[in-house]
């Protein structure tokens, strides 16, 4: 029997039918079917049972099911239906060996003590490239290769998995040692540049499994920091665009924003990155009077600057739009197939959003805007982050009128160090990071304890849209493509 739940709703396990695995695969495929969308597939540590969550966006709901393995070690694939089961699927395989049959590309996703095959198109005119895992300047290790007519990309492959750290076991393991209320360093480390988003995701699953109601006004803190992370991440990443196609000149000036931005982050927490601003019960600093009001303003600054930098060295600049439109397109029925997230499925028509489509928090009372856009390619992809941007600015401003209108001025709840989990619960916490969509789900033992924490980021979802995006592109474009999406190594990785 599948459990309807919402986002950070609490789930009781014993109250979970486990199913044969033959009948979840039936089942999940008849939700996927009916519109659904897999957001996890992953099984205890054990290995007794295999849990499947599946997202129904447009009703805001999750549907939580499982099944029995009884050794069993295999299974008729997922993916020869829906190619968005493939990462999950692979996963699956790696960590557990119960084998999907008839995977289309059943290959090594982290374990590189296992051989990674790659493809090979047999002609003399065509020649191999290959890139990495070493890469120049300060960047996280991945192996690309090329295959490659001329100039002309055929095919990418990409190997990950060098940046494997078992942050998952390492929050179960910490959990049994009794520390599992005080592991937000751990949620920081998952990607450092989503710091507040993972922690976010960690905290609310904890507050969930303790039954804490966290302050208005700490909440507030929380959204605020979640939305500066987005802004100045963006920003950069406008820069680091341009800066591929060698225009330093635009770089700079999105840099220097990005610079004002995260500067303010570290007048909050002293972090740039928000390193030890959120913890379990609320925040641990608060916002001075006199700071709110500097933060408006500088706000609105970054905001006339960012339209006016956008104009001078994006939209009137026919040298940048030559190297953006069209290029690197990615389609929404790609976006469909493949279960892409985040900005990367906005940029090509794909309404998903969890800030709308699962709002916890300040979101389910004060929504955000939510932006789409239809060609998909680099081009698109850099507009929509501006257009995030100017919303993320715009909801910060009225709702730092909301934080200084507030009645409460408690920011933490201070009796929380000493709740307990719920033993034998589960908990689906989801967290729209500047990439997309963040998953964290934790299964608690018998004892109160991490039985299973299964983390996703955004960027586990879309790996797979660059070799789509290159596919016919020239080679020297394939920086550019790579950096439109801007996905994360580590947070493939795990």
């Amino acid at each position: 029997m599948w459990k309807s739940i919402k986002n950070c709703e609490l789930v009781n396990l014993k109250e979970l039918e486990p199913l044969l695995i033959t009948q979840l695969r039936e089942e999940i495929l008849d939700k996927l079917h009916s519109g659904g969308r897999l957001l996890a597939l992953f099984c205890d540590r054990n290995i007794h049972f295999i849990y499947c969550i599946i997202a129904l966006d447009k009703h805001s709901q999750l549907m939580m099911g499982c099944a029995f393995i009884h050794g069993a070690a295999e299974y008729e694939s997922l993916t020869q239906h829906f190619p968005a089961c493939e990462m999950f699927e692979r996963e699956l395989f790696e960590t557990t060996h119960i084998r999907p049959l008839n995977h289309p590309n059943l290959k090594p996703l982290r374990n590189h003590s296992n051989p990674f095959l790659f493809h090979q198109v047999h002609s003399k005119e065509v020649h191999e490239v290959g890139v990495g895992p070493v890469h120049a300047g300060i960047i996280e290790p991945g192996y690309f290769r090329f295959n490659a007519l001329g100039e002309k990309i055929l095919h990418l492959e990409i190997q990950l998995g060098y940046q494997h750290k078992g942050i998952e076991k390492l929050f179960e393991d910490f959990s049994k040692q009794g520390r599992g209320l005080h592991l937000e360093p751990l949620a920081e480390a998952i990607v450092g540049d989503s710091a507040i988003a993972h922690t976010l995701a960690y905290v609310h699953a904890i507050e969930s499994l303790c039954k804490l109601k966290v302050p208005k006004r700490a909440q507030h803190i929380r959204t605020l920091a979640l939305e500066l992370e987005r802004i100045g991440n963006h920003l950069g990443n406008i820069g680091d665009i341009l800066g591929d196609i060698g225009y330093y000149l635009g770089k700079d000036a999105f840099i220097a924003l990005k610079t004002e931005v995260i500067n303010a982050m570290l007048k909050i927490c002293g972090s740039r990155f928000g390193i030890s601003l959120i913890s379990v019960g609320g925040v641990n600093y608060s916002l001075a009077d006199d700071f709110v009001q500097e933060l408006a303003e500088l706000l609105t600054r970054v905001k006339h600057n960012a339209k006016v930098y956008f104009k001078i060295h994006v939209t009137e600049n026919s040298s940048v739009l030559s190297r953006l439109e069209g290029t690197g397109i990615v389609t929404l029925q790609d976006a469909m197939n493949h279960g892409f997230v985040g900005l990367t499925a906005r940029s090509c028509g794909m309404d998903l959003d969890v800030r709308s489509d699962y709002p916890c928090g300040v979101f389910q009372e004060y929504p955000i805007k939510n932006t789409l856009f239809e060609n998909g390619d680099v081009f698109d992809r850099t507009v929509i982050r501006f257009v995030e941007i100017l919303h993320s600015i715009e909801w910060i401003i009225q709702d730092l009128e909301r934080y200084t209108t507030s009645e409460s001025r408690e920011i933490f709840l201070h009796n929380s160090s000493s709740t307990h989990y719920l033993a034998n619960h589960c908990v689906v916490s989801l967290v729209e990071g500047w990439r997309g969509e963040i998953m964290h789900c934790v299964l608690t033992d018998d004892n109160g304890h991490f039985e299973r924490y299964k983390i996703k980021d955004a960027s586990f979802n879309n790996w797979n849209a660059l070799p789509l995006a290159v596919y016919g592109e020239g080679i020297s474009d394939f920086p550019l493509c790579n950096k439109s999406f801007n996905l994360s190594y580590s947070g493939h990785d795990l």
